[in-house]
């Protein structure tokens, strides 16, 4: 069941969290006996970073769930708002436990909050607060958790950290493109409700076109040439098929695979793009 309420968001939380893992490991040049053991933290860490919040957003986000994802365990009455509430309030306690245990308190703690603002102070209802901000802090917190867990001793690539956290949260407008009717139903003012779908295709499909380049501009490079080439190429050749799509493919289906493709280039990016920037390997 804990599946059930988390698999949908395995692409933006889990995946991302081994990825960026992996990296960090190659950019700490660790030895490959330890890979098994700090991928493991990671893929229990992103599981709790995810469950803690998609147990509370569930519990708020029914009938938005049975318009927008009817395949959610609540919104199809597999279980009960009371199961969901107590498995809410021991992952939050498991989630604790683990940031501190793994070395991650500050990120971890900054996610709970996160979690309760957006969840119950109404961030999730205006698609600036809702991916701009909250996204935005959430890719943050994903990168530092992980970078402190797996490399505690190599500095944090920052401004790579904030250039791409905020690409991801202004992207993620894209994932509002599918939702509309739910979003309606729950008082949501996303972009494309806002500015109307054809304007906010236009401007989710241009804005994905021109993230290889303020990646490339945007950040240091101390590694040329084919290195180089390869970690901005692979990201940019999938986001703009993402972006492509957007413009191409306009019904739900084609809406949510455009996103899922859009997932993949998060997940390409931070597997690759950390190791070019730390010049390890240049």
């Amino acid at each position: 069941m804990a599946w059930r309420v988390t698999v949908g968001d395995w692409p933006t939380t889990v995946i991302p969290y081994l990825c960026i893992g992996g990296s960090a490991f190659l950019v700490g040049m660790f030895p490959l006996r330890e890979l098994p053991i700090l991928l493991l933290k990671m893929l229990v860490y992103g599981f709790l970073y995810v469950y803690a919040f998609t147990t509370v957003n569930q519990l708020i986000c029914v009938e938005e769930d049975r318009a927008n994802k009817p395949h959610r365990p609540l919104a199809m009455g597999l279980v009960t708002r009371q199961w969901m509430a107590r498995r809410a309030a021991a992952t939050h306690v498991l989630f604790v436990a683990a940031g501190f245990l793994f070395g991650a308190p500050w990120p971890t703690l900054t996610w709970l909050a996160m979690i309760h603002l957006h969840n119950f102070r109404g961030i999730y209802l205006h698609w600036f607060f809702k991916n701009v901000i909250f996204i935005t802090v959430g890719a943050a917190v994903e990168i530092t958790a992980t970078w402190e867990i797996i490399s505690p001793h190599v500095a944090l690539p920052w401004v790579w950290i904030s250039v791409n956290s905020l690409l991801v949260g202004i992207g993620c407008n894209n994932q509002d493109i599918r939702d509309v009717a739910g979003d309606r139903l729950a008082g949501r003012r996303t972009m494309p409700i806002i500015w109307g779908e054809k304007k906010a295709r236009i401007f989710i499909a241009a804005f994905l076109l021109a993230v290889p380049l303020i990646q490339y501009v945007a950040q240091p490079w101390p590694c040329p040439g084919v290195y180089l080439k390869a970690t901005l190429g692979i990201p940019g050749a999938v986001i703009w098929v993402s972006a492509t799509r957007y413009l191409i493919f306009q019904n739900p289906r084609s809406d949510h695979w455009s996103y899922q493709i859009y997932c993949f280039w998060w997940c390409s990016t931070l597997l690759l793009q950390p190791i070019a920037i730390s010049g390890r390997f240049s």
